[in-house]
């Protein structure tokens, strides 16, 4: 008769299983006695050890351990490196808040000097970042994901900075990195850009008030364009109209007798049924019109087409009113639109995400709760046509979740946009898991590449390796600057022309500390100096050009360069192997890891860093919601590994359903996965072993007589070449489902 025995102490096993393991050295010894000429690369994307493991960091190492496991299993010989991603605003934000401090102002003002300020601001960062160290190396040891964690790769290390360095030296002198005036996402609060690839980390669905505003024509009396925008804040900013020159517009006289323009095909929907049709024109018609400002603001510099309908091709009737309200300094569209009609570039929010003094009524106040005050007033000076409500997704920083803006700044580029063919010929070369990323999420982004904003204006991170010489060559007066010119315009720009001309502006890219010390004014210890801020920020260096000296450009860089560059920098490419065969992480690394990887090893030449991976959908909680703390559905991994145990933990998460789709956790499946699997596997062994005994059976190594002892040889001889089969496909969960019906 079978009997089911008692529930197996899971805790209990694994432990005596990890001691076993780490008493004969078995992961150790399951590289090293593999052979050499037959390697298995992986690389083993960095976390960051300042918060909490998660659940979702358990399903991550579980799809990362099982692949190169089987490998050695058949033979192969891997190493495994494990890495800690150390530098950048995630860390800077955990200080921020451990100090109870919030935004760049407070940082540079934690003693009274700025530089000791940030010199304690990075010290604090260095500490925090392994704060949660240790239990990052208990749970990983915990679940039996083998990784070298003695001798892990470390981003704010010296070594791994300097190798950052000449990577940055390479793509300068490909002629790649730039320095440009653009607008660029950008967080107020944490005061710094962001790339394109960070952007795509976190959008929401939010609710806003969309207006459209009537802006008065300066020709004709009573009559007005209509422009629609879901940023109020920006219009302070405006400073011209765009149209596109082949739409159709028409003019309609509403009840109130009032003239509005605006795209023929979108004035029903707008206007509603009681207007008048007046005349109907393309919007090259309209090309050249006046408007008169909604907000009379004084302008440091005038021009023609300032206040003017202008064409442009990104005007369409998809949405909104078929004339655009254009701010130059606050979207990428308008700005290019500044520099092909020379509009003036003047900001009316500053840094800190606030109305400058040029905004008299708002000055000092924050844009966004500024919006409904803006609105307000508009309607009060009758300029406001109608306002409605529209859901629609925004970008967020995904280090603070404070809502993005898009704003003009001098930033540092990489010229992705070069490289877009090569990226995506590259990713031809690598298998997707699942394959629907690799022409779909992936390869969609690879198609539209933007050039890389590659620095920002922080603490703690790798220092951009730039230094410029802002010595002045001669002298010009002012008289000089001005003379003849024929109007203000002109003269600001002969201005800049003339300042350029007469200061060095020699600009190097330092690639290494010994290139560094070389050419530093006074002497440095390479061997033990600090690169970071502010330390880095003080050494000069001898200008070759005119022998004054050169200043460092205190930008540092996107701590995503420092884990995308890891192949080279970590010396994994020369040590363990290029390209890795394999590697696995969370979906939203397609705009993260998984892009810098591939971007980086595009730059060098090197072809793509991977060869396959698989990516992993987002883990949510059994009712399909995000698990946080907030939310009070935060789960210890700890107490889940010590009910249930790693071995049904890890099949589970792998087993549950395929890679790349949202998993929802849940205590009562997972015992279900329990029962029907490893539970079994115990109960037959029990079962085998309590019967096998009392017959005093004894093992012989002999070919199986019996039928059902040759049919369940020949089931397992099957099993075993469709795993293996299914494993050099990648198919882990598939496999997984083999093994679960041979249970």
């Amino acid at each position: 008769m079978f009997i089911l025995t008692p529930k197996p102490d899971y805790k209990k096993i694994e432990t005596e299983v990890l001691a076993f393991w780490k008493n004969k050295k078995i992961f150790a010894r399951s590289i090293s006695e593999r052979p050499k000429n037959k390697k298995f690369i992986f690389y083993e994307g960095p976390p960051t050890a300042n918060g909490h493991p998660g659940i979702h960091h358990i399903i991550a190492r579980a799809y990362k351990d099982i692949i190169p496991r089987y490998k050695t299993m058949r033979g192969f010989r891997v190493p495994r490196q494990a890495g800690w991603d150390t530098h950048g605003l995630p860390v800077e934000l955990e200080v921020e808040k451990m100090l109870g401090i919030s935004g760049k102002d407070k940082i540079e003002s934690l003693v009274p000097t700025k530089r000791e300020s940030i010199i304690k601001f990075n010290q604090l960062c260095k500490e925090n970042v392994f704060k949660y160290q240790k239990e990052w190396e208990r749970i990983t040891e915990r679940i039996g994901y083998w990784v070298d964690m003695d001798n892990p790769y470390i981003t704010y290390k010296n070594d791994y900075i300097e190798k950052l360095w000449g990577i940055i030296k390479i793509i300068w002198d490909k002629g790649l990195l730039y320095q440009d005036y653009k607008v660029l996402p950008y967080c107020f609060r944490c005061g710094t850009g962001l790339s394109s690839h960070e952007v795509a980390q976190e959008y929401k669905d939010i609710t806003d008030t969309s207006i459209f505003v009537k802006f008065k024509s300066v020709s004709e009396d009573n009559t007005f364009f209509l422009a629609w925008t879901t940023t109020p804040w920006t219009l302070p900013g405006n400073v011209a109209l765009a149209v596109g020159a082949k739409i159709k517009y028409a003019k309609y006289q509403t009840e109130t007798s009032e003239k509005i323009i605006l795209a023929e095909s979108l004035a029903p929907e707008i206007l509603g049924e009681k207007v008048k049709k007046v005349k109907t024109f393309v919007g090259a018609d309209l090309v050249g019109q006046k408007y008169e400002p909604i907000f009379n603001l004084e302008k440091t510099r005038a021009h023609k087409d300032q206040y003017t309908l202008l064409p442009a091709d990104f005007v369409s009737t998809s949405e909104g009113s078929g004339i655009v309200h254009t701010a130059v300094m606050y979207g990428e569209d308008d700005f290019a639109l500044s520099k092909k009609f020379n509009l003036p570039t003047i900001h009316t929010v500053d840094k800190k995400g606030n109305f400058t003094d040029q905004v008299e009524t708002l000055a000092g106040k924050n844009i966004f709760e500024s919006n409904q005050q803006i609105i307000a007033d508009l309607k009060k000076r009758g300029l406001l046509f109608s306002e409605l409500k529209i859901t629609h997704s925004y970008p967020f920083c995904w280090r603070c979740h404070n809502p993005l803006i898009y704003y003009a700044k001098e930033s540092w580029f990489i010229a992705m946009k070069k490289l877009r063919s090569q990226l995506v010929s590259n990713n031809e070369k690598i298998n997707w898991i699942p394959s629907h990323l690799k022409h779909g999420r992936f390869g969609n982004w690879l198609e539209e590449t933007k050039d890389w904003a590659l620095s920002r204006d922080r603490y703690w991170a790798t220092p951009l390796p730039v230094w410029r010489c802002h010595t002045a060559v001669s002298q010009i007066s002012p008289i000089a600057i001005t003379s003849g010119q024929a109007n203000l315009k002109s003269q600001n720009d002969n201005a800049k022309t003339q300042i350029k001309k007469n200061y060095c502006n020699h600009t190097e890219v330092i690639g290494s500390f010994d290139e560094l010390a070389k050419k530093s004014v006074k002497p440095i210890d390479i061997k033990n100096f600090d690169p970071h801020r502010p330390f880095i920020d003080e050494i000069k260096l001898k200008c070759p050009k005119c022998s004054g000296e050169m200043e460092k450009d205190q930008a540092v860089i996107d701590c995503w360069f420092d884990s995308g560059a890891m192949p080279f920098a970590s010396g994994a490419s020369e040590n363990i192997g290029f390209p890795a065969d394999y590697i696995s992480e969370a979906i939203d690394q397609t705009r993260g890891w998984f892009y810098t990887l591939l971007a980086i090893s595009t730059l060098l030449g090197k072809g793509p860093s991977y060869k396959n991976v698989i990516c992993i959908g987002h883990i949510v909680d059994e009712h399909g919601k995000k698990m946080s703390k907030s939310l009070g559905n935060a789960l210890d991994p700890n107490l889940i590994l010590d009910k249930f145990g790693a071995d049904n933990l890890r099949f589970y998460l792998v087993s549950v359903n395929q890679p790349g789709l949202t998993k929802r956790f849940s205590e009562k499946e997972l015992l279900t996965c329990v029962r029907k699997n490893l539970l079994v596997l115990w109960n037959i062994t029990n079962y085998f072993l309590t019967y096998s005994r009392l017959d005093g059976w004894q093992f012989k190594n002999s070919p199986p007589s019996h039928f059902l002892d040759l049919w369940l040889a020949s089931r397992i001889a099957k099993l075993k070449n469709e795993i293996i089969a299914k494993l050099d496909n990648y198919e882990i969960t598939t496999a997984a489902n083999l093994i679960e019906s041979f249970f």
